[in-house]
């Protein structure tokens, strides 16, 4: 088959072809694509468009999927605002149910946001009651020693059943499992990056889990540490970073400030370096475990260095 652009119109019945082309050219054969009785997608594959377009181009208007899990939202504390509100003294605005709104859809669920619970017991159990219409329910906050003996009784009298609380990790170590009549209850901590870390590391792969999909965890790869790293033994610290990959190695540098309320680091980092619990050190040219989070950050292109508050980079490396 010659391509019209390789052809002039002499006349009304006759066509010139300027460039000869081989047998078969531009011909779509049958079976090309996919064969007969070969299989398209297993059990647990995501849909995303060219599986989409795969399905309607062997003629399959319906398939059988899993629901989408809904996933309640509910951020805790009176220091919390809602965007458009006036900020007061000791107020902060409420970036956590939309932080984990956003990752909840990320991970193909449906999030049901409740808003803002005081710290009070009829309001907290109030709004908990309305996530028992999801099939997973997620708290920020209120999950600190002291604070957490509020949740934690208003859940109980909920019915919740406490699996553990507190996690050997940073950031993110005040988390708490439970199930409230038969739905997975995680209670996040309030700092904005240790809710979305802990969301990263147990709630997605259990949220992927509830809703059949095969490959539960985000891809995780060896990686030339850049520079030094140092923290306490005592827990395993996630630490952000920008991964690249060039001329077949991956490379990893920290972001800057790695305090748990600093969201800008979540906004630059495009992976979590696992920074194991009973290491103290970690040199640079060393090869470190790395799970990415996604393909590029936004800022990721050239990253400052990691310095400032809650920096975990050695001081001679600075």
């Amino acid at each position: 088959m010659v391509m019209v652009e390789l052809t002039e119109r002499d006349n009304d019945d006759e066509v010139r072809i300027l460039k000869s082309v081989p047998e078969g050219e531009a011909v779509r054969r049958p079976g090309e694509d996919v064969g007969a009785g070969e299989k398209i997608f297993s059990a647990g594959s995501r849909l995303g468009p060219a599986s989409i377009a795969m399905l309607a181009g062997v003629g399959r208007p319906q398939v059988y999927v899993v629901q989408r899990a809904r996933v309640a939202i509910l951020s805790t504390g009176d220091e919390l605002v809602e965007l458009g509100q006036e900020l007061g003294p000791g107020q902060i605005f409420n970036s956590n149910s939309y932080a984990l709104a956003a990752q909840v859809r990320e991970a193909s669920g449906e999030p049901l946001v409740l808003g803002i619970a005081r710290d009070d017991a009829g309001d907290l159990e109030e709004r908990l009651r309305d996530g028992l219409a999801a099939d997973m329910v997620l708290t920020s906050g209120g999950v600190s020693v002291g604070d957490f003996d509020l949740v934690k009784s208003t859940l109980g009298d909920l019915g919740n059943e406490m699996h553990f609380w507190r996690v050997r990790m940073k950031p993110g170590k005040p988390m708490a499992f439970g199930t409230l009549q038969g739905r997975p209850v995680f209670g996040l901590p309030g700092n904005p990056v240790s809710t979305m870390v802990s969301f990263e590391l147990f709630v997605r792969p259990a949220l992927m889990k509830m809703q059949g999909v095969a490959g539960l965890h985000r891809p995780r790869i060896a990686a030339k540490l850049l520079h030094p790293l140092h923290k306490s033994p005592e827990r395993r610290h996630y630490v952000r970073a920008v991964a690249s990959f060039k001329d077949g190695e991956w490379t990893v540098n920290a972001v800057e400030a790695q305090g748990s309320n600093i969201i800008h680091s979540m906004v630059r980092a495009n992976s979590l370096i696992v920074f194991p619990e009973f290491e103290s050190d970690l040199e640079a040219g060393s090869q470190v475990q790395v799970l990415l989070l996604e393909g590029e950050s936004a800022l990721g292109a050239q990253p400052l260095p990691a310095a400032g508050p809650g920096s975990l980079v050695s001081p001679e490396a600075k």
